[in-house]
């Protein structure tokens, strides 16, 4: 699977851990800490999908989410959050939520199913 990544989660250590999980996948990874600059990254770069954390210091996810299908419609969304499944389905509006703490398997699952359905979308367009 070749395919780039925008990881936007305060965290440096979520952002190396993603490289090196993708990395084995052929994936390409850009990774920040603030909202702000992975919404400047969005526009300048297209991305097969966006790894966001629910709980940014410099803007609510909601915001995040709304302003990065402002720049780019169609980039699915990945939502991680440690919050309790039951608090998650305000998150709707993600692509596919991950659970933290994740196993690899399921950070390859969603990066799968995230651009899966874009591809799904595609292909029906």
């Amino acid at each position: 699977m070749s395919a780039r990544v925008l990881v936007i989660d305060d965290e440096p250590s979520v952002g190396l851990l993603l490289r090196l999980v993708f990395d084995t996948l052929d994936v390409e990874v850009t990774a920040t800490t603030s909202a702000w600059e992975g919404l400047w990254y969005l526009k300048q770069t297209e991305f097969d999908a966006v790894f966001l954390d629910a709980s940014l210091p410099d803007m609510p996810d909601d915001e995040v989410i709304d302003r990065a299908r402002a720049i780019r419609p169609a980039v699915p969304i990945v939502v991680m959050t440690a919050e309790p499944e039951h608090r998650t389905r305000q998150r709707a509006r993600a692509d596919v939520v991950l659970h933290k703490p994740f196993r690899l398997a399921r950070l390859e699952e969603s990066l799968r199913t995230a651009c899966g359905r874009v591809e799904a979308e595609a292909a029906h367009h």
